[in-house]
């Protein structure tokens, strides 16, 4: 996490007046990151490990900056994209895999940051067949480290079921470039190497990302407000209460959606 050379000059002005700026600086840094959101989080976690020191006698965080850039990264990934382009209505729906493909829909979450979290996923056939739905409560851990392990657990219970050739459909960007792109995520890289090399375990895997709009039944199976246990729960059945749910994705029911001009440019 390095300062931008060209504010190195800025450490003589008045405190208020430097803080200030720099939090208003939008220059990419690291993870492509804005400098002015590192530099938030930075100020913010020397600050409270301060505190703890002074306070309460706590030692100072072993980590310090790798945990600023995790914080930092995991914030900026979960804001709306806001820019000056125009916006667009797109309609948005489920589609089937090819023939011979199997999709799998994976998230995790976390009521907090971090906070009690769980994990599950959908597996459809190319006929938009029901294979299986997996479930888990994850403990207490991070928002990005649930959506890490759900799509592990996914992999893996995919390979179960002996599929050869599969499509990963996610909505979160930052979990499709750590996995199959460039970028990676030094706390995570545990999890990000075990998907990796899950996905070695397959003939064809094709990574796509689809909005949250698509994913009715995932999204269905997640609210339906039963307290999971720690062990993994799966389910070979579709329950009663989403059957309406998995017949609109078979018929291609869409949902409009706004978003940026750039984005429908991609």
């Amino acid at each position: 996490m390095m300062i931008p050379t060209s504010k190195l000059g800025t450490f003589s002005s008045p405190v208020k007046d430097w803080i200030r700026y720099k939090l208003s600086f939008s220059q990419l840094s690291h993870l492509n990151i804005p400098w002015g959101v590192l530099f938030a989080f930075a100020i913010w976690n020397l600050w409270k490990n301060r505190n703890s020191l002074l306070f309460s006698s706590k030692p100072l965080h072993s980590n310090l900056i790798e945990h600023t850039i995790h914080v930092s990264a995991e914030f900026y990934a979960s804001q709306p994209i806001s820019t000056a382009t125009s916006s667009s209505s797109i309609q948005v729906n489920w589609e089937p895999p090819p023939d011979g493909f199997h999709k799998l829909n994976s998230d995790g979450c976390s009521k907090g940051n971090p906070g009690i979290a769980e994990e599950w996923g959908l597996i459809r056939d190319s006929l938009s067949r029901w294979v299986r739905d997996y479930q888990m409560n994850l403990g207490s851990i991070r928002s990005l480290a649930a959506e890490l392990k759900a799509l592990r657990q996914g992999l893996i219970v995919t390979q179960q079921c002996g599929v050869r050739c599969l499509i990963v459909e996610l909505d979160a960007k930052l979990i499709l470039s750590w996995v199959w792109g460039n970028s990676s995520n030094k706390v995570l890289t545990n999890l990000i190497d075990d998907c990796r090399t899950l996905c070695c375990n397959f003939e064809a895997i094709i990574p796509r990302h689809n909005y949250r709009d698509a994913k009715k039944c995932a999204d269905h199976l997640t609210n339906l407000g039963v307290e999971l246990p720690h062990e993994l729960v799966i389910l070979p059945h579709p329950p009663s209460s989403i059957r309406k749910l998995l017949l609109e994705d078979l018929m291609g029911h869409t949902t409009p959606r706004f978003v940026s001009t750039s984005c429908t440019n991609d």
